[in-house]
């Protein structure tokens, strides 16, 4: 039986006993996290798992995650999906659909393992491409916290040797003794990790802040030339004496390395000779693990795969020659049968090859090319060569409109059952496609007028065309039923932008960087303020420390309400410089990088870059104030504003329930909240605070009017229509709260929707979140995400990543 405290952290590995899964199964354990670990064990070794088993926070369940687990979870922090993609695809799958239900009862945050070759054509693997996908749809549905980390190979004690690396290759015939028959080309190189980084970056991923919904990459920063490999193998204590360095060699930046090493403060750490020698070591002390592995029939395997390809040849060819025999047959068959029924053969052929047999033809053969062409001029767009896009993307629209016609041919022939019943849903989807990438490339074109390329009066014109476009890519989608959601949030950004930049007249916005380690109440303490000044439609120029951050402009972020402090910064920074600002814009480290990827795309898909600062306003990393009514109240609409939430009005049979945790100094590790209502309508709240490892500084609560704190004394506030709770000094790891209503809850007519609004404090990471609501006997709970696993009891497991809000409909 396993027995799993409440109280502290729980991993769930899946591939827990193979080479990835074992080692970051010993990093979580050494963090003092709870690990259970899953592995059928058919690529995996128990053995991998000694240093694990020693630990009593460690459960193992031999097992495929195939079958649904044989133990219930009382908490779930950490998910790590890390099985190889060498497996049976249907098993992988299984396994996969599993993991996520597992996920689904708690929403932990979830770390998927793939590979970085998934960025080239060669070894695609299309097991990952659909896991990635799966978790995608998983995230974006059940609004859960995911990534994704893309690795190349993988070396070091407990290795596998799956994989065309050449130092795979190198280091195992290192420990077969047979290196120098080895031959290694002196232009390779690689970008191999050794298994300590990888286990570091994947533990990384999750515990390092907002991570959420991102790709991240890993592997090494400047490649290392396999000869130099091959001869540290040869022999690793002389240059370990010689405290050998590999040549340094340009770097090989994949897509997302440069953010995995900024976002996540990660790089590879390990010394080359140290790591080889370690695995080599590990290696040639364990003379069975090759064998275990598969590793020691490694060459054999490989010619046994290349004979049976060739196998598979020659029954091609010998199969190719038997139809040419069986045509030359049925051919002299015609021949013997006379020249006139041969003649009345070949024009019935005829009539039917050019009313059938061509048209069909030629409709495969442009239904093939557009999709080239749209994949192709996609390709062009990611990498801003928009001339060559449009080029292919005219190309693919002629072929649409030979397919078309040919359907139309068919149709009128009544022969159209032949044809596979998909083209027309497929064409409209390629069609979205080439209308998304050209309205990505107006916009495109519309910022490089705003930084100075072009005309201020061009700007409205690709923004009108980039919205017919976009409306164009909508439609489609949404008539084949698909998800229109963030082209409908482009389309909202396309209308914004314009009223922010105008085509005429000046506009002046501050731009204010603050820091998310060192909180405030309001936010993070402010590091840097600028001034971005706009004239007719382009960005003039960036004036840097354009205020003298005193005293009185540092302890501006003190209040939680963002647009009481952005009109304070506009009358410091006027009675500083004697000019009026329109407007301040805030954001912290987390959103710098996702919003300088709007004016620096390449390869990347626009849409999701966009994304990525609405992702930073919904997370709170960015917030905005603007004088014009126009555009503030359409921030305040979006939740772009970080304004506290205004007084909601409630209904008959509602009760709606406000909170908001903000700390100062010390971050939030997690928010318990438990809501208490009595048959009565009373209705009680328990508040328990953890931080991270360090006593509480200041701690500020606001809650609905009537909520009074009934177990400690604390300052008294009354702001933004809400009542809160001030501490300071808190000087404990945890903090308890205890609070009643004044108000009753009114279940009119044997009936109460419960709604509780959480807001996010500015700046603040993902913290933990749990919920429950204790509700009368007699009564049925129904919610979108609890779960009632308790009689009378509803509970909830979230993340303050962005605003909550939970409601629940009560009936008896």
């Amino acid at each position: 039986m396993i027995n799993l405290s409440r109280n502290t952290p729980i991993a769930l590995v899946v591939g827990a006993a193979g080479f990835i899964g074992s080692s970051v199964a010993d990093k979580l354990l050494e963090k003092g996290i709870q690990v259970v670990g899953v592995d059928n064990l058919s690529t995996g070794k128990k053995e991998n798992l000694d240093t694990a088993s020693r630990s009593k926070k460690f459960h193992f369940l031999n097992q495929d995650m195939g079958s649904l687990l044989p133990v219930d979870l009382p908490r779930l922090d950490y998910a790590y999906f890390i099985i190889s993609e060498t497996s049976d695809r249907d098993d992988y799958c299984g396994a996969l659909d599993n993991f996520l239900k597992v996920c689904n009862n708690f929403l932990p945050k979830i770390v998927l393992t793939s590979s970085i070759d998934l960025y080239g054509e060669k070894g695609e693997s299309a097991v990952l491409q659909m896991a990635e996908r799966r978790i995608a749809e998983f995230t974006k549905e059940k609004n859960a916290n995911a990534r994704v980390v893309r690795l190349a190979s993988v070396f070091g004690p407990r290795m596998h040797f799956r994989g065309t690396d050449p130092i795979l290759k190198l280091i195992f015939a290192a420990a077969t003794d047979a290196l120098q028959k080895e031959p290694t080309p002196l232009d390779f190189t690689t970008r191999a990790l050794y298994i300590a980084d990888v286990a570091d970056l994947l533990l990384k991923s999750t515990l390092h802040g907002a991570t959420a919904q991102k790709i991240y990459d890993g592997a090494r920063l400047v490649p290392v030339k396999v000869a130099e490999i091959k001869q540290v193998l040869l022999d690793p204590v002389w240059h370990e004496m010689k405290k050998f360095e590999p040549t340094e060699l340009p770097p090989w930046n994949s897509p997302n390395l440069e953010k995995t090493v900024s976002e996540l403060s990660w790089k590879p750490k390990a010394k080359l000779v140290e790591a080889l020698k370690s695995t080599l070591h590990f290696l040639l002390n364990n003379p069975g693990y090759l064998e275990a592995q598969g590793g020691a029939g490694w060459p054999e395997q490989e010619e046994k795969a290349d004979n049976e390809k060739n196998k598979e040849r020659e029954q091609l060819i010998k199969e190719f020659r038997m139809g040419e025999r069986e045509v030359k047959k049925n051919v002299d068959k015609i021949n013997m049968e006379g020249p006139f029924k041969f003649m009345l053969t070949l024009v019935i052929l005829a009539l039917f090859t050019a009313a059938v047999i061509y048209p069909a033809g030629a409709l495969a053969w442009n239904y093939i090319s557009i999709g080239q062409y749209t994949k192709q001029g996609e390709n062009a767009s990611g990498e801003h060569n928009f001339a060559n896009m449009l080029f292919l993307f005219e190309k693919a629209d002629k072929a649409e409109a030979e397919v078309k016609g040919a359907l139309a041919s068919f149709k009128r022939l009544d022969v159209g059952g032949i044809l596979p019943g998909n083209i027309t849903s497929d064409l409209d989807v390629l069609s979205a496609k080439r209308s998304t990438a050209r309205g990505e490339r107006e916009i495109m074109e519309a910022l490089q007028v705003i930084s100075g390329g072009g005309k201020g009066d061009e700007i409205s014109r690709h923004l009108e065309r980039a919205d017919a476009y976009f409306a164009k890519a909508e439609q489609k989608i949404s008539n084949l039923g698909g998800d229109t959601f963030y082209i409908e949030r482009v389309r909202k950004a396309v209308a914004f932008l314009p009223k922010i930049i105008p085509q005429s007249g000046e506009k002046i916005y501050l731009i204010v960087l603050f820091d998310e380690n060192n909180l405030k109440i309001g936010g993070g303490e402010i590091k840097s303020l600028s001034e971005a000044k706009f004239k007719d439609g382009k960005l003039l120029e960036i004036k840097e420390d354009s205020m003298n951050l005193n005293k009185q402009v540092l302890s501006v972020m003190a209040e939680p309400d963002f647009p009481s402090s952005a009109k304070t910064i506009l009358a410091l920074f006027q009675s500083q410089t004697g000019r009026a600002a329109d407007g301040v814009i805030a954001w912290d480290n987390v959103a710098a990088q996702d919003l300088n990827e709007l004016f620096y795309l390449p390869g990347r898909n626009f849409l999701f870059a966009l994304w990525g600062p609405n992702e930073a306003f919904a997370g709170k990393h960015t917030v905005a104030y603007m004088v014009d009514p126009e555009i503030e109240s359409y921030l305040l609409s979006e939740n772009f504003g970080g304004r506290m939430f205004l007084e909601p009005k409630e209904k008959d049979g509602m009760r709606r329930d406000f909170l908001s945790v903000l700390t100062e100094g010390v971050p939030l590790h997690k928010i318990g909240v438990e809501k208490i209502i009595n048959t009565d309508g009373k209705v009680t709240t328990k508040l328990v605070l953890s931080s991270l490892g360090a006593n509480f500084g200041k701690v500020r609560v606001y809650l609905e009017v009537g909520e009074q704190l009934i177990n400690l004394n604390a300052k008294s506030l009354s702001d933004f229509g809400r009542v809160g709770y001030e501490f300071e000094n808190v000087g404990a790891e945890n903090l308890v709260l205890e609070f009643t209503s004044q108000k009753k809850a009114d279940f009119t007519k044997g009936k109460l929707d419960y709604i509780l609004d959480i807001a996010k404090q500015v700046g603040a990471g993902s913290t933990p979140l749990e919920f429950k609501l204790r509700y009368p006997a007699g009564y049925s709970a129904k919610s979108g995400g609890g779960e009632a696993n308790i009689p009378q009891e509803l509970s909830f497991t979230s993340d303050l990543a962005q605003d909550r809000d939970f409601d629940i409909i009560l009936a008896q």
